[in-house]
């Protein structure tokens, strides 16, 4: 099932390009920031998956201990709540082994398409939709994925590179 998110601020975002720092196939993912009370639902949805791969996993092993992995979200001090999303950005699907390209649409506050040669910076303000997905990993534990589908900008934040200069008029009269 696809839910959709409140409006937060965009911390580190990869949504119009790939990240391709830890995982050569690439990887678009964002942090969320948003207001704890209108965080609720959305943690509720995600600690109803878990809940129910708990379930699952102890019904099928009785009287093994349960793992946890780390959530998909963590609280702040200051009344906010930080979602993480994520897509990967190709790959090979593990049913079809059929090799894979994808990313995800990003629309502006009228519902167009976001233009190929904008830039979503942190600070933006945007919405996702996603899908919560449930694993239970040998190594990590029982836990949550936030499988990043499309995205909503409300405000656009773009930068540019900041070289640390500034234009200053050319002095012709002195050669070195």
């Amino acid at each position: 099932m696809i839910y959709t998110t409140n409006f937060g601020e965009a911390l580190y975002p990869y949504l119009t390009m790939p990240d391709y720092k830890f995982d050569p196939q690439g990887k678009y993912h964002v942090k969320l920031k948003v207001k704890a009370d209108d965080a609720q639902t959305d943690i509720g949805i995600i600690n109803d998956v878990i809940a129910k791969k708990v379930a699952d996993f102890t019904k099928e092993n009785p009287g093994k201990e349960v793992r946890r992995a780390d959530l998909p979200y963590s609280s702040t001090d200051d009344g906010f709540v930080t979602f993480h999303f994520k897509m990967k950005a190709s790959g090979i699907n593990s049913k079809t082994k059929q090799q894979f390209e994808q990313k995800p649409k990003i629309f502006d506050h009228n519902l167009d398409l976001l233009p190929e040669d904008k830039s979503i910076w942190g600070g933006s303000i945007l919405r996702i939709t996603y899908e919560p997905f449930g694993y239970a990993g040998a190594a990590t534990g029982i836990g949550c994925t936030l499988r990043l589908k499309s995205v909503q900008i409300k405000k656009l934040v773009e930068g540019s590179v900041n070289h640390g200069f500034s234009k200053v008029e050319p002095d012709v009269a002195t050669i070195f």
